[in-house]
């Protein structure tokens, strides 16, 4: 929204909400490479670990568990703020040249230069850092089979052994 496209929003068929053309590239480009790691063989492997192993409705939140949301939900923080800070700081920037340059040349209208400015910046530096999001999105996606792991064997040691019934 800083680089001026929050102006044309579309609604998120799935979310029932209005978001921005960028963050459902990104999005979209985030799932892209979710699946060319591979990492939907990860879920459906954890996935199949409840068929023998774990009995449904027995899983209670272990110490590990918790302990690895509250990682991975710091880490989502992080990862947005590395993703964010290189275009946020361009566009401030640029609009404080703007507002010197409105404040130094007064006939100059700030409204009609800015957008297209703005705009163009903030484009550009997305193509430029392209590269490096898809390389922390991997970095990110590929942690996931730790994660999924660490959950497992938690899971295992509270649910109760298979075919033991009273």
């Amino acid at each position: 929204t800083t680089m001026g496209l929050g102006a044309g929003q579309l609604m998120d068929p799935t979310t029932h909400t209005q978001t921005t053309q960028i963050s459902r590239i990104m999005g979209d480009l985030v799932v892209l490479c979710f699946l060319f790691i591979n990492g939907h063989h990860v879920l459906i492997y954890a996935a199949s670990g409840l068929c023998g192993q774990i009995i449904p409705g027995s899983f209670v939140l272990g110490d590990n568990t918790v302990e690895v949301m509250i990682q991975q939900s710091g880490q989502i923080f992080s990862f947005a703020t590395i993703i964010s800070s290189p275009v946020i700081v361009a566009l401030l920037l640029t609009q404080l040249v703007l507002g010197i340059l409105t404040k130094f040349v007064q006939q100059v209208n700030v409204f009609i230069i800015s957008y297209p400015i703005t705009i163009g910046i903030g484009m550009f530096l997305l193509v430029i850092l392209m590269p490096s999001f898809v390389q922390l999105s991997n970095r990110y996606l590929l942690s996931i089979e730790d994660t999924v792991v660490t959950i497992l064997e938690d899971a295992r040691r509270v649910s109760p052994p298979v075919g033991n019934s009273p």
